[in-house]
């Protein structure tokens, strides 16, 4: 009995001998059938193997099927034979997503409260109030299939800028910076310096580009990851307020400016598994990934006060802290409804999360650093802030 190899070995590699026979035994019918055999067009059709078994795109005229994407096994040798050219079988594929993400308040910390009758009355404005508008963002990916089950994937995201304002109406002495004050400076009844308004704005951005290599297993069913990645995080928070006192000399108007700006460079190692939850690889599934890893974050700080009036007089400091080093957690996890269109290309409708913890962010910097007219500057960096990344995805895959 011939070998699985041997019965999948190419059509137009054999009708040359099918002629020849037909020729030597008198066959004049025979030759004719033999030529008009297909010898080169091949199309594309799904393998006709059985629920749960290895599957995947084969050629017209090929007896057995592919074991995945790309490669052919041998029953005999276990080996791994190319697949035929211009079919599904791809050794490359091109991904593009286009998504559509939100990012998470950063954690509470009151930051200016309300004034009545002269004593601190509730809090006005709170870190979680800044909650960003969503954005959307571009991802890309290349994948490289050696046909025996490995393959190599880069990929890149870029989403910037989320952005989030918030202020508090015009309010005569209605405000003051909420305990234990903005980097030391302690506004409000007690200092007879009471605030009138106050604005905020914050701007965040991500991107992030790693290497990974996946190993197939569960018979094509899964694919285990180990990689690189590469992540940039980054915050800048400004506030302001305004605010006036009567003097001997007269009144005087002046205004704040508060503000922080984080880095953090994360590099590090990653595991993870992609898998077909639901459905098959030739046809309409659901995919489902997670990985994560630990990684050293290389993040530092500058914050700056300043503070101008009307005497004429102003005020400036600021200061900059990149330790002590940190080490972050990066998680990602992802779940997408594969359609396929046509035999290369598929349509991706799924959702997307990344969680990122040991972050340095703006609004816990504000209690670690001495930025005042009268002490002397000092601060150290905070990496507890943690933030979370997420939203929806749609975007195409190409196979050649």
């Amino acid at each position: 009995m011939a070998s699985l190899a041997q019965r999948t070995t190419w059509v137009r590699s054999v009708q040359p001998l099918m002629v020849a026979a037909a020729i030597v035994s008198g066959s004049a019918a025979s030759a004719q059938v033999a030529m008009e055999a297909p010898s080169s067009d091949w199309a594309c059709e799904p393998s006709p193997t059985p629920p749960g078994t290895a599957g995947g795109w084969m050629e017209e005229g090929v007896a057995e099927p592919y074991a995945g994407d790309g490669m052919a096994l041998s029953a005999a040798t276990d080996d791994c034979t190319p697949c035929p050219p211009g079919g599904p079988c791809a050794t490359w594929r091109w991904r593009t997503d286009a998504l559509a993400l939100w990012r998470s308040s950063p954690r509470s910390r009151p930051l200016f409260s309300f004034i009545d009758d002269g004593d601190l009355a509730g809090t006005a404005l709170d870190a979680d109030q800044l909650v960003s508008d969503p954005l959307a963002a571009p991802r890309v990916s290349l994948f490289r299939d050696n046909n025996c089950g490995t393959i190599v994937e880069a990929s890149y995201l870029w989403a910037g800028n989320f952005t989030s304002q918030r202020s508090l109406p015009f309010d005569q002495d209605g405000y003051a910076t909420s305990p234990p004050g903005i980097y030391g400076n302690d506004w409000g009844p007690a200092t007879d310096t009471s605030l009138n308004s106050v604005d905020a704005t914050l701007v965040a951005n991500l991107q992030t580009a790693e290497i990974n290599v996946r190993e197939r297993f569960l018979r094509d069913m899964a694919q285990f990851l180990i990689g690189f990645r590469w992540l940039q995080w980054n915050e800048n928070l400004q506030m302001r307020d305004s605010y006036e006192a009567a003097t001997d000399s007269g009144t005087i108007f002046g205004k704040d400016k508060y503000q922080t700006a984080c880095f953090n460079n994360l590099f590090g190692g990653q595991i993870g598994i992609d898998a077909t939850l639901a459905g098959s690889q030739t046809g309409f599934r659901i995919d489902g990934l997670i990985k994560a890893g630990v990684f050293y974050n290389d993040a530092t700080q500058r914050s700056n006060y300043a503070y101008v009036d009307t005497s004429p007089y102003e005020f400036s400091t600021s200061g900059r802290v990149g330790s002590p080093d940190s080490v972050a957690f990066v998680g990602e996890v992802g779940m997408t409804a594969v359609i396929p269109v046509h035999c290369n290309l598929d349509l991706r409708v799924g959702y997307f999360g990344l969680w990122m913890e040991g972050l340095a962010q703006p609004t816990e910097q504000l209690s670690k650093q001495t930025l005042t007219e009268f002490d002397p500057r000092r601060g150290f960096l905070d990496t507890t802030g943690s933030v979370l990344v997420q939203g929806l995805s749609l975007g195409l895959e190409g196979r050649w």
